[in-house]
């Protein structure tokens, strides 16, 4: 008979409280119990404690994981939180599930890696992608073959959400280690994956060309005199706001304006990947696209080619073969539910290899190798030069 097993939670804020949270005790029904919540921001936390009334509740994360009855801890902080967080969980003899990405630095990804050696416990990273049945799909086609040897990709990814990146913390580096490392880790991991290597060099352009200070209407979104079209289209507006220390850098309050928030992030990317098997590729984000949210796909094979829009549920596979005619894999149905129906199928997934005490499908070695990727992606926008993956993971 299995046990169950006692979950806690640290960072009760959006991440945490409305997905991690809830997707444990609804898809874990009967396999876990909410032990233990904790934020540091006291009105989170009083959330926390409205909701899950028989957890203990708690400011301090040791306070929270280091437990008896707390088998496996739940990081879901702001990203330059979850080195030292996840370090100390697995060092406490806990199973780790990590919010991506892993962590914002290699040596923080490394402390993560080391600790669960340590350990023996299970480490698994939020990359929820993997359990969506699109990009499964994906990666069965480009292992089983279908478009012969990979050799041209396009990738791009145009989230409308991401308006909300230029008023909370992530709009800062030094908290979300950039949006290469807080947004793109998801599509760095899905190519690693899909491709069984990391790119050997890659090179990236960033800037500001939609929400630039001259542009804003007004300092707070909640007092502006014009709301903008962004304002009046964002839904996400009860995120938290502030950064992680509960100061705002630039002085104003919690409904900071798109626009003149101060922030040190591109509101759009254009990179290119190298591989050393002679793979090359383009890498594309945007967050101001009027399109609803959407991740859409080229490969490009010897043999073959494979199109798809996560929007949709739908991938095509062309052969080249004399003849041969366009098959369409159209994937909705098992794409119900949230991240393309990933997030069940990962705690799920993530609760049999706690029982079992084996590697699951999305490991903290994964979550290293995306971070990297990601990093390399934002030295070469800070030094204007392309950036061999080498300088990051064996940094002289």
């Amino acid at each position: 008979m299995e046990k169950t097993l006692g979950i806690a939670v640290i960072g009760m804020g959006q991440r945490g409280m409305n997905c991690h949270a809830r997707n444990f005790v609804e898809y874990g029904a009967g396999r876990v119990n909410m032990v233990g919540v904790c934020d540091s921001n006291p009105d989170n936390l009083a959330e926390a404690r409205r909701r899950y009334p028989d957890a203990r509740a708690s400011a301090d994360y040791r306070e929270a994981i280091d437990q008896p009855e707390v088998d496996v801890a739940v990081v879901a902080s702001p990203n330059f939180l979850h080195a030292e967080q996840a370090t100390f969980a697995l060092d406490r003899g806990k199973h780790t599930f990590c919010e991506k990405p892993l962590a914002t630095t290699f040596p923080g990804c490394r402390s993560i890696l080391d600790a669960a050696r340590r350990s023996g416990k299970v480490l698994e990273v939020g990359f929820v992608m993997r359990y969506a049945a699109l990009f499964a799909k994906l990666k069965e086609l480009i292992a089983a073959g279908e478009i012969g040897e990979p050799l041209l990709f396009d990738w791009r990814v145009h989230y409308r959400g991401g308006l909300h990146y230029f008023r909370t913390w992530h709009r800062l580096k030094r908290y979300s280690g950039g949006l290469n490392v807080e947004k793109a880790c998801h599509d760095y991991d899905v190519l690693n994956w899909c491709f069984g290597q990391l790119p050997k060099r890659v090179v990236m352009w960033s800037g500001l060309n939609k929400f630039l200070p001259e542009k804003a209407r007004g300092r707070e979104c909640a007092a502006c005199p014009d709301p903008c079209e962004d304002y009046l289209l964002i839904a996400r507006t009860v995120w938290t706001r502030n950064t992680p220390d509960g100061l705002a850098d630039d002085g104003t309050a919690s409904s900071h304006c798109f626009y003149s928030s101060t922030k040190d992030v591109g509101d759009h990317y254009v990179g290119l990947m190298e591989y050393e098997s002679g793979l090359r590729g383009t890498v594309q984000l945007c967050f101001y696209p009027s399109s609803p949210y959407g991740r859409q796909f080229q490969f490009i094979g010897s043999r073959g080619e494979i199109l798809g829009n996560a929007h949709d549920r739908i991938i095509e596979l062309h052969r080249r073969a004399k003849g041969s005619r366009p098959v369409k894999f159209d994937l909705s149905a098992e794409s119900q539910g949230k991240h393309y129906g990933g997030d069940q199928r990962q705690v799920e997934a993530f609760l049999r290899a706690v029982q079992e005490n084996r590697e699951s499908l999305a490991t903290g070695l994964d979550g290293l190798r995306s971070v990297a990727v990601g990093l390399a992606m934002e030295k070469s926008i800070e030094e204007d030069r392309p950036v061999r993956l080498d300088e990051i993971m064996n940094p002289s």
